[in-house]
């Protein structure tokens, strides 16, 4: 899955995680997908909020997508049990599927 064929498929879209992952920041504005992994060299670390962790086979809703955000590079804008957050192009292939 890519960024070409989410667009084409319309927003909002459905689609199901496929790698453990976690939703990672404490600000709203800046909470984005990482892998949930305690190994040594992963770049954040594991948290223990249910809520924010997501097992294979999850579904999020993907609503948009944002480019030339001050914030953050290029990203889908996803909810996740009513929290949203930000999936990088980087990432999407890694962590979604339809």
């Amino acid at each position: 899955m890519n960024i070409t064929k989410i667009k084409a498929l319309g927003f909002p879209i459905t689609l199901k995680i496929t790698k453990t992952s976690q939703i990672y920041g404490h600000s709203s504005a800046l909470r984005f997908l990482t892998n949930h992994s305690d190994h040594m060299y992963s770049s954040y670390p594991k948290i223990t909020d249910p809520s924010r962790i997501m097992a294979v086979g999850s579904t999020v809703i993907i609503r948009s997508y944002e480019t030339n955000s001050k914030s953050l590079a290029n990203h889908l804008i996803c909810e996740y049990n009513g929290i949203d957050f930000a999936v990088f192009n980087s990432d999407i292939s890694r962590y979604l599927s339809q």
